[in-house]
């Protein structure tokens, strides 16, 4: 009962978490060695940002139950965003010797190997999820070429999704693949809640104004789309304020579940463009903080959010290198402005951001010519994706290092 109150669905956040605490309060008063709500208390702690006390909660839940995975899965989940990648490796490892075949161990297990550049045990592990879960198994293989830049090979399996009729996947989500990446006019987009920001991009303002207005923003998606409308028509107050209205409405003035952190550096640019620069302040403070808890071995988007932040504080010289760093490892920018990077501002006329812009370019039409070749080869999933193993350069794992 705790754990569920703690993913809260329709509640707001403080009283989903003071009702999870409730919970677990009765359960350990009826049971003080209850390993799942003594897990429920590291879970909640965790949500709540207390990471050292929800480690202590994860230990003692697995001291009371050593075999409880979702215990192994919280304690990963909580070491691998702090920066203790192996140790969370480690953990997994051990859940997964408990229950070879608990889908999301072998998820969490393929994705921070990737992370860590052990693309070879990530995509076995892949071929074993497979086995189990074939469609969790091809969203963790999308997620993982994102998270590589291999967005031809993310495409392609997107492709492969939609022949077999998007059964595995939400409508909304193959549409923000296609549109993400390039393809705004894709029948998956033109299907999707995504449908008013193709219609933007194709320069037909009303129509995407009245497919916003059908639509309204009240799913996530939509909402989403709307922000993306606005921006991409010019409409940066419009978007401001959708976002700001979305922030203001917070009783904790910090990114996650209730506001997306990706929306952090969007709102804060769209405050400093628009003349309110006083109001971005607390949400690059949010933007400080929630930067100061990645780790850089675990979340894929690091120097993304490392880049906006400098950006938003004025450090463009920073704010260059990040985005020097992110071309030269393959990165393809942003698709709907063809930029390095939305919402840029003045840093869009720096001279230092051109040879970037043509490093991106070129990142992008080297996944275009791969993906027209994948097309071409006519291989399914399973055979395109050995291919991309067979290609990746062979990997000594430490275990294997060690004298």
């Amino acid at each position: 009962m705790a754990n569920c109150k703690c993913s809260y669905g329709d509640l707001p956040e403080d009283v989903a978490y003071s009702k999870a605490q409730e919970a677990i309060d009765t359960a350990l008063r009826l049971n003080p060695r209850e390993a799942m709500a003594v897990l429920a208390q590291g879970v909640l702690l965790r949500r709540k940002g207390r990471n050292a006390e929800a480690l202590v909660e994860f230990d003692r839940a697995l001291s009371l139950d050593p075999m409880l995975v979702d215990a192994h899965i919280g304690r990963e989940r909580l070491l691998s965003s702090t920066g203790r990648a192996d140790d969370a490796i480690r953990g997994l490892e051990k859940a997964r010797s408990i229950d070879p075949l608990h889908p999301e161990v072998l998820y969490e297990l393929a994705h921070l190997l990737n992370l860590q550049g052990r693309k070879r045990e990530a995509f076995a592990t892949v071929d074993q999820l497979y086995e189990i879960n074939p469609a969790n198994a091809r969203e963790l293989e999308m997620h993982l070429y994102s998270d590589n830049d291999e967005i031809a090979r993310m495409l392609y399996l997107a492709d492969s999704a939609v022949r077999d009729g998007g059964k595995d996947f939400r409508a909304d989500d193959l549409a923000w693949t296609y549109l993400n990446f390039g393809y705004p006019d894709h029948p998956a987009v033109l299907a999707s809640s995504y449908a008013p920001v193709s219609l933007a991009l194709a320069g037909r303002r009303e129509e995407a104004l009245r497919r916003v207005r059908e639509q309204g923003s009240k799913s996530d998606t939509a909402f989403d789309a709307e922000v993306l409308t606005r921006i991409v028509l010019g409409d940066l107050a419009a978007a401001r304020d959708l976002l700001w209205q979305k922030w203001s409405a917070l009783e904790k003035k910090e990114f996650g579940s209730a506001f997306w952190p990706g929306y952090g550096p969007m709102l804060i640019a769209l405050l400093q463009q628009t003349g309110r620069t006083a109001d971005a302040e607390a949400p690059i403070q949010a933007l400080e903080k929630a930067v100061a808890a990645m780790s850089p071995l675990h979340q894929a988007g690091y120097r993304w959010f490392r880049a906006r932040l400098h950006l938003a504080r004025g450090d463009e010289d920073s704010a260059i290198a990040e985005y020097q760093a992110i071309a030269a490892a393959g990165g393809t920018g942003d698709r709907l402005t063809k930029s390095v990077d939305l919402l840029l501002g003045d840093l869009a006329a720096d001279p230092r951001l051109q040879p970037i812009a043509r490093q991106v370019e070129a990142n992008y039409a080297r996944q275009m010519a791969e993906l027209e070749r994948l097309r071409a080869s006519g291989m399914d999933p399973a055979a395109a994706r050995r291919e991309y193993v067979a290609r990746l350069p062979a990997e000594v794992t430490k275990a294997a290092a060690a004298p």
